[in-house]
């Protein structure tokens, strides 16, 4: 009596264990891809141009993905990576090597650095989906990675993340703008959906930074309302700033030593209300004032479609409010 009375308590633990283990992970979770087409071989040459030639294939309207580094610039035009083949590029800006991805399908754009711990990885397109976002593989070992996670989903390097940069999304005008030495990375245009008029239309558009598994988004509706957005999470607080009339923004942490600070715009700078120092709005740089020369901390942003984003991270922190 005493063996079944321990049996069925037993029993009844296991259900309750299952019970949470299914609550904390989703279907969505589960690593299941599905094969839509053949895997592709890994883009390594790419041919660039200057600023000035690319003007003759780009409209100031287009959408680009683009990075910057040290002096160094470049842009990759959504409108000629779309498509199976091309949205993931193994590229070397300078010493860096970088994984450009683009997942048409769910409008995300991250930007990876390549270098792990046993050297540099190449990448293709697998062929694959998982939650209607693109997969891709390292050439080393075959392993299956989520875009949108930036792991190591499947194979031996399983639970691997590569290192997330920051990157943009804006339109080429804005970005030659900023960036008038970039290079550009050019191919066969493959679409025409991706410019101004599409991202303006599409309101589930958003950008979002991660800490672990969690993350913070804002909705490029908003950010469209806020030339910069004064914002605290986890107890940090950090400065967003629309840097392009599509809603693309760049995101800093605000606080600098020990000082945290808050923004406002005078007259095409921002100023800090702690020191009242003058800083450049797009690259976060004190330029006077006390705090000349500073520099703020970057943080790596992913550009994404809500629905799309919420299947990876469903418990994702929206922000709600209004700027300064």
């Amino acid at each position: 009596m005493l063996r079944l009375s321990l049996f069925i308590l037993f029993c009844v633990a296991s259900q309750n264990a299952c019970r949470t283990c299914v609550a904390q992970n989703s279907f969505h979770d589960i690593f299941a891809p599905r094969t839509v087409e053949e895997s592709r071989a890994p883009i390594t040459t790419i041919q660039l141009m200057t600023a000035a030639k690319a003007n003759s294939v780009l409209r100031g309207n287009e959408m680009v993905l683009g990075i910057s580094y040290g002096a160094s610039a470049r842009a990759y035009p959504l409108n000629m990576i779309s498509g199976p083949s091309r949205e993931i590029l193994n590229d070397t800006i300078d010493d860096l090597h970088v994984a450009i991805t683009w997942c048409s399908l769910c409008y995300s754009s991250s930007v990876f650095n390549r270098k792990v711990d046993d050297g540099v990885l190449e990448f293709g397109v697998a062929g694959k989906l998982w939650n209607n976002n693109m997969v891709f593989y390292d050439t080393k070992t075959n392993s299956l990675w989520s875009q949108m996670k930036g792991e190591a989903m499947r194979g031996k390097l399983t639970g691997l993340k590569l290192e997330r940069l920051p990157c943009d999304m804006m339109t080429w005008s804005k970005w030659k703008e900023m960036h008038p030495e970039t290079s550009v990375a050019i191919f066969e245009p493959t679409s025409t959906l991706f410019n101004l008029k599409g991202a303006l239309a599409d309101d589930s558009l958003m950008i979002a930074m991660l800490d672990e598994s969690e993350s913070r988004a804002w909705s490029y509706a908003t950010l469209r309302n806020h030339s910069i957005i004064n914002d605290v999470w986890k107890e940090r607080r950090y400065l967003v700033v629309r840097v392009d009339e599509s809603g693309g923004a760049r995101v800093f942490s605000s606080s600098f030593g020990k000082i945290d600070l808050q923004f406002y715009i005078h007259n095409g700078f921002l100023i800090d209300d702690q020191t009242e120092s003058k800083w450049e709005i797009e690259t976060g740089r004190a330029v006077a004032g006390p705090l000349s020369g500073a520099q703020l901390k970057r943080v790596p942003t992913i550009t994404a479609s809500k629905h799309k984003w919420l299947a990876f991270y469903p418990q994702t922190d929206f922000f709600v409010g209004d700027s300064k």
